[in-house]
């Protein structure tokens, strides 16, 4: 499937710009091929969803209590919050962490010492995984059709 145009101006400008200095200018006269594989290699890592069963096993560790206390304290500033992922542990749904919405919960957590710093970040890092730099900017992996259409 091809690129959307707005998808191929966020590649023109990654390629244009090369904020990373990866070196695509080097390549793209002579061997775009090469800039294709230098965008769809696992270089980079990012936050993605985590299967409930991971955050569970997280969880266990020591939060679990502290998040059930929330959510059974009406007052509490982060019950709701603490209500949705106590029940999403139990459901088995996966906790999209790559949420901008999901993580200042976490910080919510952290400000009312329901959970640590270094829990929060325990946490995101279990859901930090290789990513391609096509991936990191939202974007399909791409071909070499893409990345000369991006000039």
């Amino acid at each position: 499937m091809s690129m959307t145009a707005a998808q191929l101006l966020v590649l023109k400008n990654e390629i244009t710009t090369d904020p990373k200095a990866k070196g695509y200018a080097t390549f793209m006269a002579s061997s775009p091929g090469t800039v294709v594989d230098m965008l769809n290699a696992l270089t980079e890592t990012m936050v993605k969803s985590i299967r409930s069963t991971t955050a569970l096993a997280w969880a266990a560790a020591g939060p679990y209590s502290a998040i059930v206390d929330a959510s059974n304290n009406i007052a509490h500033a982060c019950r709701a919050s603490c209500l949705v992922i106590r029940d999403t542990l139990q459901s088995g749904v996966d906790i999209h962490l790559e949420r901008s919405d999901v993580r200042t919960m976490l910080d919510a957590w952290v400000t009312t010492n329901i959970i640590t710093a270094a829990q929060r970040d325990d946490l995101l890092a279990r859901a930090t995984v290789p990513a391609s730099r096509m991936e990191v900017l939202g974007l399909p992996m791409a071909t070499e059709q893409d990345v000369t259409g991006a000039r």
